[in-house]
């Protein structure tokens, strides 16, 4: 009876949280038209009608800024056609969502230069494989046909990516028959800008050595615009499913070559390659050249550090090498260390709270606000400020995960 009855007050405490979320900030977002709870979807999101939790979550509908990719490709006709205005965002939250994006880009030039949201956290498990976005538009093409638009996460994460599996027959005759690689990962060539998202355990394997491509990474091969405030990890044991698999490449833990602008990123590692990679060119676990600002690298294979020199496990022989691009991070302090200052950075340590479990910064979070009353449990303050609806959505996650949070301002 007593689990019941703190069951009841718990749903309660919720519905009156998010009623008066609701009421503060209906009249000031310019996003929302519409906020209600919903009950099906997938994973983890809260803000879109395909989200899902075992439970009660949040969702919105939008204003006519956003558009959803799925309106530009009929499932059933094969037939790609539309267009979004020009003060329009496409949105992507869904894992079908994500791989449209990847094959209306390699198909129409046009949606290479269009600005893109992630509405929702997404788990990827498709079996159609993420077509790198990009591409070289003939094999003696003195320029790529990159990316030109945005691609913003709003402090979402990508689960698994799976990349598509090259093989000489795609060259030959397949889908690079005409057009080319040089490069491989998620953005092959990227001139815009790209950000505000994590990257988690991105599944990246190819057995087939292509000649014409010399570099893979999990993010972005050549970059030449902007890449602020990205993360990714994969921490699984490398003798396993961990690192990066691919043979007879140069291979990098985030992006290959840089001549644009790369700030505020991390990576963390196990390892950047698998261990069951040995015939590799090399390997870093950052970028190969360019400037990068406040960036961070968490390799757990590095066994020592010494006058610029980095020796790895056993695994690699004891390999010795240098990496001139990034900071070192011995732990995942160093990386929270160095990024919290910067803004729409949030950790654990952004609460003064020991609930949270996660030891490496992440890009959503909610911003304290400073009151007169101060928190007399915890010395801290005792307001959060909600910006948008995407802050909303966030602290109905954190009332649903502790307990501690029904009790703020």
């Amino acid at each position: 009876m007593k689990n019941n009855l703190n069951t009841i007050k718990k749903n309660l405490l919720l519905f009156l949280l998010v009623g008066i979320i609701i009421i503060v900030i209906g009249f000031s977002s310019n996003l929302i038209s519409k906020v209600h709870a919903i009950e099906n979807g997938s994973k983890d999101s809260f803000i879109t009608d395909q989200s899902a939790l075992d439970k009660d979550k949040i969702t919105y509908e939008t204003e006519n800024k956003y558009v959803s990719i799925s309106n530009f490709y009929n499932e059933s006709t094969k037939v790609i056609s539309g267009a979004p205005s020009a003060d329009q965002v496409i949105t992507i939250s869904t894992s079908r969502e994500l791989y449209l994006f990847s094959y209306l880009c390699f198909n129409e030039e046009r949606f290479l230069g269009y600005d893109y949201e992630l509405l929702a956290n997404i788990e990827y498990g498709l079996e159609e494989y993420f077509i790198p976005i990009g591409y070289m538009a003939t094999s003696d093409a003195a320029t790529p046909t990159a990316f030109t638009g945005s691609f913003n996460g709003n402090g979402f994460e990508i689960y698994k990516l799976r990349y598509i599996i090259l093989n000489d027959e795609m060259f030959n005759s397949g889908i690079y028959a005409t057009k080319k690689l040089t490069t491989f990962s998620m953005f092959a060539y990227n001139n815009g800008t790209i950000e505000n998202f994590g990257l988690i355990e991105p599944e990246l394997l190819q057995n087939y050595t292509i000649e014409t491509i010399q570099y893979i990474s999990p993010l972005v091969g050549n970059n030449t615009g902007t890449i602020p405030n990205i993360y990714l990890k994969d921490l699984r044991d490398p003798a396993n499913d961990g690192g990066i698999y691919a043979n007879d490449y140069s291979v990098s833990g985030f992006v290959s070559t840089n001549t644009g602008t790369i700030d505020n990123c991390y990576v963390a590692y196990s390892s950047v390659l698998n261990y069951a990679v040995f015939n590799y060119i090399s390997f870093v676990p950052l970028v190969y050249n360019g400037t990068v600002t406040n960036c961070y690298f968490y390799d757990e294979s590095i066994e020592s550090f010494t006058n610029g020199v980095y020796t790895y496990n056993q695994y690699f022989g004891y390999r010795t090498t240098m990496h001139l691009l990034g900071t070192y991070a011995s732990s995942a302090d160093v990386i929270r260390n160095g990024l919290l200052n910067s803004d729409g950075w949030f950790s654990k340590d952004s609460y003064s709270l020991s609930i949270f479990n996660d030891e490496y910064p992440i890009r959503k979070g909610l911003i304290t606000h400073s009151l007169d009353e101060i928190d007399n449990n915890n010395g801290v303050d005792a307001a959060f400020t909600i910006n948008n609806e995407f802050d909303l959505a966030y602290v109905y996650q954190l009332a649903n995960d502790n307990s501690y949070f029904f009790s703020k301002k």
